[in-house]
Parts: structure tokens; sequence; C-alpha cells
């Protein structure tokens, strides 16, 4: 995970966010950027689906991080390097994963095109590990490019589609300037100018190929930063990027003044960040994102739509991360995760796509709220038949309250400053979270009260992060 720096004063300076309040962005964005018109509709769609998979799947170690291919010895090192070599994903099922994604209400899915390890999951020119190398059993199939199969499938199910590309190649030493490298040297740079400058160009023209082979992508998403002061090393990358793909919407790792929105990955900030912003975490609770074997333990639907409703009380988009194994093949922990989750929108996706944050900031003690029109969303963690919900309205704004899924009347009543709804009796209309559908009339007249501190909650599980992070300013 690489920290992002400067990036909120990189947004002030360009103009690409004047502020987040009450749930309402303002923005001046340049052509640079996508447009605002085209962020809102990124963040109308709300759940993504990211799929971290490779040649790489097929080590599963236990912790499932990329890491965990390099080692001290050199030749474990190649080893780790050399996984395509066997790697024959005979249930590998596009179809299969792109239905999964759609019952499950995801609207969007990226793809690890090439990962840290620096395979490539398309038929590319540039490098020879790569999907299409002779060496890989995959090339011999009927239809080996992994990236285009992909594309195909997601985008004949209606789900927009992305491919996330590493900064980082550990197949090539001419990457040593980047930490994390293997052969890593903060000097590198001055040392070897034509090594980099030759990393640099590989790199462009491998993007090339997947902006310019596969017709109209949704999304990069780039991964790792470039070295301290190099970020200009990518700017020819990028603008190649905006010129064949004039609405792609870029991430913010190592891509300078081209960032459209902000990555929170593993932790659900307290407070959202001040421009468009997206949270991904795996499916997995032992760390990292790729298949970590037969032992994995995965989170079920009463960790995940909480924290789904976290992130989108704060205006954000949740992209929840799958690990197929070395064959191909979704976990099944993973796929009963998707179903229990598709369950869910069924009855109350319309309080999550296209709403957005909690007008009032900071959550009431009784769950989360989200906007859409004059329409609020109340999605109550605990039902409980006569509980009430206060909340700082006035009750003459209210035209009436009910309960999303089954349309029952919901009864309000003031109560010192606001109002109080109170819970209906009964079972809960839905399991983990129930939501209550609230219209009003005329302005809200409210300002969001966002925590001040950047601490955030740990929804992490790993040893290396479990104490929480705190920044040195608030919002």
């Amino acid at each position: 995970m690489m920290k992002e720096g400067l990036l909120c004063v990189l947004c002030v300076v360009l103009g690409v966010s004047a502020g987040f309040g009450a749930g309402q962005r303002g923005h001046v964005r340049g052509k640079t950027n996508a447009s605002v018109e085209r962020m809102e509709e990124w963040n109308d769609w709300k759940f993504g689906m990211f799929i971290h998979w490779g040649a790489y799947a097929q080590a599963a170690p236990g912790n499932g991080r990329m890491g965990a291919l390099l080692s001290k010895d050199p030749a474990e090192t190649k080893r780790g390097l050399e996984w395509y070599k066997t790697f024959n994903p005979v249930k590998y099922d596009p179809q299969q994963w792109a239905r999964a994604a759609k019952a499950a209400g995801v609207r969007y899915a990226v793809l690890t095109a090439k990962h840290h390890d620096g395979f490539c999951n398309w038929i590319s020119d540039i490098r020879p590990n790569t999907i299409g190398s002779p060496d890989c059993p995959w090339s011999k199939s009927a239809n080996p490019d992994i990236v285009r199969e992909f594309l195909d499938a997601f985008r004949a199910e209606g789900i927009k589609v992305g491919l996330y590309f590493s900064h980082l190649n550990w197949s090539l030493p001419e990457g040593g300037a980047i930490k994390r490298h293997p052969n890593y040297d903060p000097d590198f740079i001055d040392k070897y100018p034509d090594k980099w400058a030759k990393y640099v160009r590989i790199a462009k023209e491998q993007v090339h190929e997947l902006v310019s082979n596969y017709g109209e992508l949704d999304m990069i998403w780039f991964d790792i930063h470039y070295p301290d002061g190099r970020v200009p090393d990518a700017m020819d990358m990028l603008k190649m990027v905006r010129e064949h793909q004039g609405n792609i919407i870029i991430n913010n790792r190592g891509t300078g003044e081209y960032v459209d929105f902000q990555v929170q990955e593993q932790f659900i900030p307290d407070a959202p960040p001040r421009d468009y912003w997206e949270l991904n975490i795996p499916m997995t609770k032992n760390g990292g994102f790729w298949y970590k074997g037969p032992d994995a333990e995965y989170r079920n639907a009463e960790e995940l739509i909480p924290m789904f409703a976290d992130i989108v009380h704060k205006g954000g988009n949740f992209l929840l991360n799958i690990g197929p194994k070395g064959d191909g093949s979704i976990p099944q922990g993973e796929l009963d995760a998707l179903v229990s989750i598709g369950e869910w929108m069924d009855e109350n996706g319309e309080a999550i796509y296209g709403t957005k944050a909690s007008p009032w900031g900071r959550a009431p003690d009784w769950g989360k709220i989200t906007r859409k029109g004059q329409r609020l969303y109340l999605l109550v963690s605990e039902w409980k038949g006569g509980k009430k919900l206060p909340l700082a309205l006035d009750s003459d704004k209210i035209v009436k309250a009910q309960v999303l899924k089954t349309g029952r009347k919901v009864s309000f009543a003031s109560a010192g400053d606001g109002v109080e709804f109170e819970i209906p009796s009964g079972r809960a209309p839905s399991k983990q979270v129930s939501v209550i559908a609230v219209d009003f009339r005329g302005d809200l007249d409210v300002k969001a009260d966002w925590p001040t501190t950047k601490r955030v909650k740990v929804h992490h599980f790993d040893s290396e992060v479990k104490a929480e992070k705190e920044g040195k300013s608030g919002h």
C-alpha cells in the first residue's frame, strides 16, 4: 500500500476539487481529467468488482500477497516470476464471472491486466512473459487473451469495465528505481538513466496496447507510485491514455494531475476525502487480494453490507475484490458472499445506486444515511420494533416515511429540535441492514459535520495494519 502523499494539495492547486460539503461537490476539471458529468456517472455506479488474478494465483501463499513471490534467494524469486510457464486456467469462464457480478448488483469491474510480477494477461508484443507466450500452456487454448475475454463477457452483461496496471514490473531489472522492486536502489536513476528510460518506455508501450486494442475502457486503475519527483516521467503515457480514451476514468497512483478519484485501500475513513473516492478491500480476512489457498477465511454479507452502508454514507464507491483460483474458478466463499449481497441489493439497491453522502455528515448511532433528490434513506443497522431513530430534521418537511422493501408506513413525531422515527414491530425487513425511505419537501437546511480527524476505522485484519492510522490534518 502506497501513501497518497500530497494528493489533497495537488487537487486544490490543479482545481480538481473545490470542496466537499453536505454530500455535494464543486469541481473545476481540466482537459487532463474526466468531466464532472462523467465522474458523477461513475459515482452513481457505487458497486464495483476488483479481480486480482493471473499466473501468480497458482502460488496460493497463506497471506495472498504479491510480495510472497519475492525471496532473498534469487532462485526462488526467479521461480516466482515464472508461474506463467505452468498457467493453464482450464476453468476460466468470464461469462460465469460476469453473471455472478451482475447478480450481486455490480455495476463496474476491474481486472488485473498486469500485476507487480510483470506478467501480462493479454497477448502483448512487448514482453515474452505474457498470456500469448509459447511457454504458457494457456497460449494454446482456443481464446487465450484473458483481457479480451473478460472485457467481452462483462460488457455483454452491461457492466462497465476497467483494467488494472501496476507501475512495478519485477521481471524487468530496469525497474530498480521503484520501491518494492527486488533490485531497488534509491540512486538507480542517477546511476542508470538509460535503463530507467527504457523501463518508462516499455510501460507506455504496454499501456498503449491496452487503450488502443480493446475498444472503449471505462477505467484504468494504476497501482504503485513512481519514485519521488519522477511522476513527470509518466506524463507522456497518461496523455496518450487520454488521447486514446477520452472518456476514461483514472485513479490517483502515479498519475499526477490526471487523477480523477482517490483510492482508499483496506480502511474506511471517518470523514470522506474531498474529491471522488473509492474503497477497495479483499473478500478474504487474512490479508492480500489474490487467491490464498483452501484455508482462506472469507467475509460474509453480515460484515460486507454494513461496510458498504458506511462507504455510501460517506459518498464513496465500493470496489470489492475477488481472487479466483489458479484454474480460473471463483472460490465458493466468494460466490456465497456475492449471492448474499445480490439478494440484499435486490431489496435495497435504491438506497445505494445514484445516492449522495449523508447531508448531516457523521453517522447517527442507529445507522447510516444516503440521499437521492428529495428522498432520504435511513440504513438501520439494528431493527427493533418500537426503537426511536432521532434525526435533526423538521418534521413539517416530511411528506412520508416507509420501509423501502415493503412500503409499510413508518410513524414519526417531532422531538426536541428534530424528529424521531419509530421502527415498526415485527421482523427486520432485510438481513444485515434494513432501509427506511423518507420523502421530504423543500431544503434540508443542514450542514455536514464530519469528524475533523483523518483517523480511520480498522476494517482490516492484518497484524501489520491493526493499529489505527492518523493523518496530520483534517477536513
